[in-house]
């Protein structure tokens, strides 16, 4: 058996030239619509991989509340309860169906986002 696989030394324990994974935050943790449709879903990522999409025509009411950092959607087979930092930008969002995808961002990284941007940093989903 041969090994033929060369390593690049050139990229060798230089943080500039890395595997070129971008950093936590960096991705689209929020995605929108481009246009305006007539079916739209919203799927919550989480932490682990785990993801859940639910129609937004189930979507029934939601609460935002500031002092606690969280926004709740009451859909009509589940709750989901989102907890993070600058959530009335996206709470807004919520109300126009405007969200096509919700990312759970690590708490250790919240630090490193713009302070304008929203930051979920838990997603609860309970079936009703």
């Amino acid at each position: 058996m041969s090994l033929t696989f060369k390593f690049d030394k050139s990229n060798e324990n230089n943080p500039d030239k890395g595997d070129n994974k971008p950093m936590p935050g960096a991705e689209k943790d929020i995605e929108r619509y481009d246009t305006v449709g007539q079916v739209r879903n919203i799927c919550f990522v989480e932490l682990s991989g785990k993801q859940t999409f639910l129609s937004y025509a189930y979507l029934t009411s939601a609460e935002f509340s500031p002092e606690d950092n969280k926004i709740v959607l009451f859909f009509t087979s589940h709750t989901v309860t989102l907890k993070g930092n600058g959530l009335a930008d996206l709470y807004e969002d919520l109300k126009t169906y405007n969200l096509k995808q919700i990312k759970c961002v690590d708490k250790r990284y919240v630090e490193t986002l713009p302070e304008t941007k929203a930051s979920v940093t838990e997603i609860n989903i309970k079936q009703v």
